[in-house]
């Protein structure tokens, strides 16, 4: 079963005013069997937070496609998450050299997946969730690092950060997919004292594969600029892995009310719901079975 990938990220409404650029970044990357996704959140009081935010989720992704054997099979939680941190530091540092900055300038947090059949690989630094959907039921696989204070974290360049690296890796057949989310999406996608991912997060897991590629990432951009990015003044941004199962991602099984939501109809008159949908689902080129 093939995984895919999708992500996006939007200027916050805060760097909007102040005509300040995004600092979150996404990367997305398929190699040697393996697939991976990355984002990371530059911290805002970093003038060029975002050139460290692109350099760590580039670096990441390469690495974990590099040595997802390795990490999955041989090496220990430990020794993954502390070598991704180490070279993902040192790639920082190459980069503010070249800027002529002190690294400190290019401070970010940092989350990413990878995934080879039904093995994965997770990593967490800092801020953000990271959920999954096994079996239809929405999970959190790691929660925000706050550090000590409110609105604070902890980032790749903090001295704190590799005793607050997180690093995790498993076998999951049932796994539908995982979902990364800077801190920006969570006053819409996360409860943070139920610890809980919000029901939205289950139609980009559908989106992510009943829709075409472009159209789904398309919608998810659409998403982060609209209903997210109005809920908070900070820069957002996600990236997805999802893939179908025998039990997931099938349009035929949705009811009428859940192909509307996949399809962004919010019309609760049951008649032109029904002609949208057809409408929506011959235009967005729906994945059904009997397309394959």
């Amino acid at each position: 079963m093939e995984w895919h990938t999708q992500s996006a990220y939007v200027t916050g409404r805060g760097h909007l005013a102040r005509n300040l650029p995004c600092q979150d970044r996404t990367c997305t990357m398929t190699r040697n069997d393996v697939t991976a996704v990355a984002l990371s959140d530059g911290a805002g009081s970093a003038p060029m937070s975002q050139e460290g935010a692109a350099c760590a989720v580039q670096t990441v992704c390469e690495l974990l496609c590099e040595e997802f054997e390795r990490y999955s099979t041989t090496a220990t939680a430990h020794e993954m998450r502390t070598e991704l941190l180490t070279v993902v530091r040192d790639g920082i540092v190459r980069r503010a050299q070249q800027l002529g900055v002190h690294y400190s300038a290019l401070a970010c947090t940092l989350l990413a997946g990878a995934v080879k059949g039904d093995r994965y690989l997770l990593f967490h630094l800092g801020d953000g969730v990271i959920g999954y959907q096994k079996n239809g039921k929405l999970l959190v696989a790691s929660s925000p690092d706050n550090g000590e204070f409110v609105n604070t974290t902890v980032f790749v360049t903090s001295s704190r950060a590799p005793a607050s690296a997180r690093g995790m890796r498993g076998i999951q057949p049932a796994m539908e997919g995982f979902l990364l989310m800077s801190d920006g999406c969570e006053a819409a996608m996360y409860h943070k004292t139920r610890k809980k991912l919000a029901p939205l997060a289950g139609h980009l897991f559908l989106r992510a594969e009943l829709l075409e590629h472009q159209i789904a990432e398309k919608q998810l951009e659409k998403l982060l600029q609209t209903l997210i990015s109005g809920c908070t003044t900070d820069d957002c941004s996600m990236a997805l892995l999802s893939r179908t199962t025998n039990t997931f991602g099938h349009w035929e099984k949705l009811n009428q009310q859940q192909q509307a939501a996949v399809l962004g109809i919010m019309t609760q008159n049951r008649n032109r719901r029904r002609r949208m949908i057809r409408r929506y689902a011959a235009a967005f080129g729906v994945k059904t079975s009997s397309a394959g």
